[in-house]
């Protein structure tokens, strides 16, 4: 009896590590907006050659649904309204985009100081999708494919 209570309990320990510990490859966008039906094939056709790695979500705005996928930690990229990312922005969990950046005003609304170095970063990205809304795109600090989603963003961006 104490054998079999063993291996239910290494039975369970293992059904639930092997589970938990599922890693996802793939590049999730998430976009929150209004986009018409096409909108995932033109912007698929503009992802660079990764495309099949790269996993798209659209959703209606709504500033709950977005709390719950930043603390959730779900997503690489995020595509919200322009307006409700200026109030987003920290320069603590929002990865520093000033390399990529346009050199013009369009970014001024999305420039915050470093708290650690006092210098002023860019921390979203003015994108046109074909939207009533203009849209602006982050990289939030938790993603593990930051280079696979500067990429995309930078191929969303031109």
């Amino acid at each position: 009896m104490r054998n079999y209570r063993l291996f239910l309990l290494l039975a369970f320990v293992w059904i639930t590590a092997s589970g938990c510990s599922q890693e996802d490859d793939k590049v999730n966008i998430l976009f929150f907006s209004e986009l018409s039906a096409d909108a995932e094939r033109d912007i698929r056709s503009v992802i660079p050659e990764e495309a099949e790695t790269v996993q798209l979500a659209f959703y209606p705005f709504h500033h709950e649904k977005l709390m719950v996928e930043l603390a959730g930690k779900t997503g690489d990229l995020f595509l919200v309204p322009q307006e409700e990312v200026a109030n987003l922005i920290d320069p603590v969990a929002f990865t520093k985009l000033t390399d990529v950046a346009a050199d013009d005003s369009s970014v001024d609304a999305f420039k915050r100081e470093d708290p650690d170095t006092g210098n002023v970063h860019v921390y979203a990205i003015p994108i046109s999708a074909g939207t009533e809304k203009p849209l602006a795109a982050f990289i939030p600090n938790y993603s593990e494919d930051k280079e696979k989603a500067l990429a995309i963003l930078k191929a969303l961006a031109n």
